[in-house]
């Protein structure tokens, strides 16, 4: 060990008689070198997403598990993991603040895991920013349906709207279950079921998702409310049944209506198709 120090000792000096440079200034740009790749590390864009050149969720530095500053860069990434999510909650009250000020990102997929961390921790405005990213998406999509794509370029754009869409999706059904089923539950318990699995799924099983729909609908936080309804739009193709996520259940009701009635019939329309289905 204490020859190979000499050795890359010597090669340092005589990279500095060579170039006329100081061991100060090596040092500074080793920093400076350093401090590109840990940048580079964590600022990941979309095409580098979809090249498949980053790792969504690279393992976390062991050493730096108690740097805030060090775990919001993570936060870059659209996808947070569970291990994240466990090193941010002891710092939550550090963390709050900072965590939503990112949410006015302008790359939407940079503020996925500020979303979904602000779930975890048990605010609704991360909730409510997927929500509206993903009625935007909706739209979006519901304008190009039907649309052949004449270019690679729309092909490209109608890709990339999938592709938000999923991780908005999942981050409002993740926020639609924190704040009603999942209220009482602490964050360390929220990241243990994430990390247990399987998926949360909040449409399906007997009633296809209307008890809690029902609750969500009716909630009294009106992001709980926004993140609902987006939910029912994706379901629907679009239809908002006339629901206005600003206005109280009371105002509300022959909407909630509509909409039960449209989750009763979703559920009928699955229960016939698996009926006419031959049995393995």
């Amino acid at each position: 060990m204490k020859i190979a120090w000499i050795l890359a000792l010597d090669l340092i000096l005589g990279v500095e008689f060579a170039a006329g440079q100081s061991l100060g200034d090596l040092a500074r740009q080793e920093r400076e070198r350093r401090a590109k790749q840990q940048q580079t590390a964590v600022e990941v864009t979309t095409d580098d997403l979809a090249k498949g050149k980053v790792e969504v969720n690279p393992p976390l530095d062991k050493s730096r598990l108690g740097d805030l500053n060090y775990l919001l860069q993570q936060l870059s990434r659209p996808r947070v993991s569970p291990e994240l999510l466990r090193a941010i909650i002891p710092l939550k009250d550090q963390a709050l603040p900072k965590v939503t000020s990112l949410l006015e990102r302008t790359d939407p997929l940079e503020r996925v895991a500020p979303a979904a961390t602000l779930t975890v921790l048990g605010k609704s405005e991360g909730l409510a920013t997927m929500a509206r990213l993903l009625n935007d998406l909706t739209d979006a999509a519901q304008s190009a349906s039907g649309k052949p794509a004449t270019s690679e370029a729309a092909t490209r754009q109608q890709l990339e709207i999938n592709r938000q869409s999923g991780y908005a999706l999942e981050t409002t059904k993740l926020g639609v279950w924190r704040l009603t089923e999942g209220s009482a539950l602490a964050p360390e318990q929220v990241v243990a079921r994430l990390e247990k699995g399987p998926p949360i799924e909040i449409v399906g099983g007997v009633d296809n998702g209307q008890r809690l729909f029902n609750r969500a609908l009716r909630d009294k936080d009106p992001n709980v409310r926004l993140g609902a309804i987006a939910l029912i739009r994706v379901a629907s193709g679009g239809n908002d049944f006339g629901f206005r996520a600003d206005q109280v259940a009371d105002q509300n009701e022959a909407a909630i209506q509509k909409i039960t009635d449209f989750l009763i019939n979703q559920r009928a329309a699955v229960m016939t198709q698996l009926a006419g289905k031959p049995k393995p």
